[in-house]
């Protein structure tokens, strides 16, 4: 979020007016735009902006991970919001280096979706009503936070498929595992390992996949569940060929 805001500030700084041409290279970052009341000034963005409804109108150059970048140059964008965790990095860098003004966030936690929001209507000149969303947006979270503070945890139950038979191990059609991210720190992954352990939850693998660090349980059902964290920094983005290293167990 600091790189994003630097951009901004820049931007702030060398522009006569706020941008007027705004594209935004993900759907999160459509939706928060038409929040912070600069929606009327996105003239292209990418699949799956469909909220609010005004958004499923707008241009489509591309997705999260592959942009037109001719038609992107043709537009004359004087402001193009990445996603800084989502968007590849060689995507983003390309557009930096055709030299159109990029502004980047990281929305990873709640908290930043905030940050985002206030930081849309400094760069669109609409600060008011992003404040307004932002501090009404901290309030909602805030209530919710001290409505369930003192809830006792709830136990969960999923079931995958319509039969609860068990099911051979190994590799097999048909969904039969799941990953759930829970953080981003190898402490996370601690805290998520004891906490299942305290639970009475049989933790069954470990491994160190060398973009992800994850822990493994198996539903009633024998279903795989594996929670995980992104080893950062995401080497991925930069070498897809990373996903394919080696396997080695996790010691945590």
């Amino acid at each position: 979020m600091r790189a994003g805001l630097l951009v901004l500030l820049a931007l702030l700084a060398g522009a006569a007016a706020p941008p007027q041409r705004i594209v935004s290279l993900a759907p999160h970052l459509t939706e928060l735009a038409f929040t912070a009341g600069a929606g009327d000034r996105i003239v292209a963005t990418v699949e799956y902006s469909d909220h609010p409804a005004a958004a499923r109108t707008i241009p489509r150059i591309g997705d999260a991970f592959r942009v037109d970048l001719e038609r992107l140059v043709a537009l004359r964008p004087d402001a193009v919001l990445v996603w800084e965790s989502g968007n590849p990095a060689p995507t983003i860098e390309r557009i930096r280096a055709l030299k159109l003004p990029v502004v980047a966030f990281r929305t990873q936690r709640l908290e930043h979706v905030a940050t985002a929001l206030r930081e849309i209507g400094r760069l669109a000149g609409t600060s008011e009503i992003a404040e307004r969303a932002a501090a009404d947006y901290e309030r909602r979270i805030q209530e919710l936070r001290d409505s369930y503070r003192n809830r006792t945890p709830l136990r969960v139950f999923i079931e995958v498929g319509p039969s609860a038979a068990p099911l051979p191990k190994g590799r097999r059609l048909g969904l039969y595992h799941f990953g759930l991210k829970v953080g981003e720190t190898d402490d996370e992954l601690r805290e998520a390992r004891d906490a299942l352990q305290a639970a009475g939850a049989k933790i069954v693998g470990a491994s160190d996949h060398g973009v992800t660090h994850s822990l493994y349980i198996e539903d009633p059902d024998g279903n795989e569940i594996e929670l995980y964290i992104d080893v950062q920094p995401a080497r991925w983005k930069d070498d897809p060929s990373a996903v394919f290293a080696e396997i080695k167990p996790l010691r945590l």
